[in-house]
């Protein structure tokens, strides 16, 4: 017998979630880095 182990929906979207999250910080990073002057940071 098989047993079905998928992960449910809430699941997902927490997943999506913190890739959305994390994802951004380097976005948000790459923008400061060139509003910003090395004197600056």
């Amino acid at each position: 017998m098989t047993t079905n182990n998928t992960p449910p929906l809430s699941a997902w979207l927490l997943l999506g979630l913190l890739a959305l999250i994390w994802g951004s910080s380097f976005l948000l990073i790459k923008k400061g880095l060139i509003a910003f002057g090395p004197m600056e940071v």
